[in-house]
């Protein structure tokens, strides 16, 4: 067994092709590893700007992502969820004191 050069996943040493990412490994398609250059919208830098953006929502292209084993997808989903949720708390509260600001300027209390 050896590992992919692209995903990382075991492979039998046989293997013309993964089976996990479809990554030709005798170099026909996609050349070597280092030279491959993956998309801008799967860069690091571009999926952390894209959850302070969007939130949530960027986490289709963390499971599109070529080179993320299965593993690494499901940890980073979970993150992303925790993270969401922990956001998620103090608007939560920020809202009902707003709600509640507003019936007082009302006189609705």
């Amino acid at each position: 067994m050896k590992k992919c050069p692209y995903c990382f996943e075991q492979i039998q040493d046989e293997a013309i092709k993964c089976r996990f990412c479809s990554e030709f490994l005798d170099g026909r398609e996609a050349g070597d590893a280092q030279a491959k250059e993956i998309s801008w919208y799967f860069k690091p830098s571009t999926l952390v700007l894209g959850f302070c953006l969007i939130g949530p929502l960027i986490i289709p292209l963390i499971w599109f992502h070529p080179r993320y084993s299965n593993t690494k997808k499901a940890v980073l989903t979970l993150v992303c969820i925790a993270v969401t949720i922990l956001f998620l708390i103090p608007v939560k509260a920020s809202m009902k004191s707003l709600g509640e600001y507003y019936r007082v300027l009302q006189g609705d209390y």
